[in-house]
């Protein structure tokens, strides 16, 4: 629906549930089972959805399953229902009908018309402030399966989530970091840019555990993270400029990696050095290649269990940064020696070395140009001697 929009800054990306949540729902629609409502907000030319965002698209996605004629192939946002979606009865109808496995055109058409008929209430908030909508969204989702990062969302503030959301959309982080879906899907990225915020801000770290995370994001509610947020960008933006691909681009290293960009940008450390730097530490840290490292590290006893842990993300972060610094010290950039330029040879004294003699070439006289006198004098001698022929 054009008149809908499901990306209010609070709320949560879509793709959230399993196939037999979704089939579970479509379940409840077709046997009359009572579904919760839909929460809007009205605004001006468009109602935001904040509760029932992951309803409405599954559904949508659900009754989009009619195979396309030229292809045979069903839509690619389509779905069939779990082969553990239980059967169904209809008021005044005899048996059940089966909705395991089936997308939409293969239900009975009994029950597509249940779905495609099915009403649901909707609640529509009008004139609410930012505090009363934060408020209403983290209390209907307080209860259901939100993680801890995506209820701090509502916390931080409409504002400030407004500013995480366009770091988390950062191409660095979009197509450069290693995030698995499932880590997209429980809003580890966006974690991973409050904690390095974290960081940034030098907020008195307890841990990296949700719990904390969400603790950072209620203060900054009415705080100013301009700054913070800037420097967050700007590092993102030089760690793009390296061109670098690395293991070390996961969850756990990013905060820690972040902070030693910003140093390296700030100390306008050249992003080709800073890219050479991603690779040695690399090699340092994985077994297999640690004797190519340049400088070596104990970065890896401050990961493993207990990562969250605040020794263990301080660790990271003075084994990280001291690394870099020291990798700065012994780094040689290697010399590129042009194709065309040879080494001259050098030989004994007293050998004697042949030498071509050379053939100076004359230059060819130029004709003086006669003057008129002798060009009139020449063409006498031609006439007397044609008078002599003919005599």
């Amino acid at each position: 629906n054009e008149s809908l929009n499901f990306n209010y800054p609070i709320q949560r990306a879509g793709g959230q549930w399993d196939t037999l949540q979704k089939s579970l729902l479509l379940h409840s629609i077709a046997g009359d089972y009572p579904v919760p409502p839909v929460l809007l907000l009205a605004s001006d030319d468009v109602d935001y959805v904040l509760d029932g965002k992951q309803r409405i698209q599954n559904i949508i996605d659900f009754v989009a399953g009619v195979k396309i004629t030229e292809t045979g192939k069903y839509p690619s946002n389509s779905y069939a229902l779990h082969a553990e979606t239980p059967n169904v009865s209809l008021p005044d109808v005899e048996g059940e009908f089966e909705l395991a496995g089936k997308y939409f055109d293969e239900l009975d058409e009994e029950i597509q018309s249940e779905i495609m008929g099915a009403n649901m209430s909707i609640s529509r908030l009008e004139d609410a402030t930012d505090e009363e909508i934060e408020e209403l969204f983290y209390r209907w989702n307080n209860g259901t399966p939100l993680t801890k990062q995506q209820k701090a969302r509502a916390k931080m503030g409409v504002d400030n989530a407004k500013v995480i959301d366009s770091l988390q959309k950062h191409p660095f982080l979009r197509d450069n970091a290693s995030f698995t879906a499932l880590q997209r899907r429980r809003s580890d990225d966006e974690a991973v840019v409050i904690q390095s915020m974290m960081l940034f801000d030098e907020f008195e770290i307890e841990s990296f555990v949700a719990d904390k995370i969400l603790q950072y994001a209620t203060a900054m509610r009415d705080t100013d993270i301009t700054k913070e947020a800037n420097e967050l960008k700007d590092a993102l933006d030089y760690l793009l400029s390296t061109e670098s691909t690395s293991p070390l681009f996961k969850k756990l290293n990013l905060p820690t990696l972040l902070v030693v960009a910003k140093k390296a940008n700030d100390e306008n450390v050249d992003p080709i050095l800073f890219g050479a730097w991603v690779e040695d530490f690399n090699n340092a840290i994985n077994p297999r290649t640690k004797d190519k490292a340049l400088v070596k590290t104990k970065y890896r006893d401050w990961t493993g269990a207990g990562s969250v842990k605040k020794e263990k993300v301080l660790g990271r972060l003075e084994t990280m940064t001291k690394h870099f610094d020291e990798f700065l010290t012994k780094y040689e950039p290697p010399v590129d020696v042009p194709v065309d330029v040879v080494a001259p040879v050098e030989l004994p004294v007293d050998v004697d070395v042949p030498v071509e003699p050379t053939v100076v070439s004359e230059k060819p006289k130029t004709k003086k140009k006669p003057t008129d006198e002798q060009v009139v004098d020449e063409m006498k001698d031609v006439a007397k001697e044609l008078q002599d022929i003919f005599k």
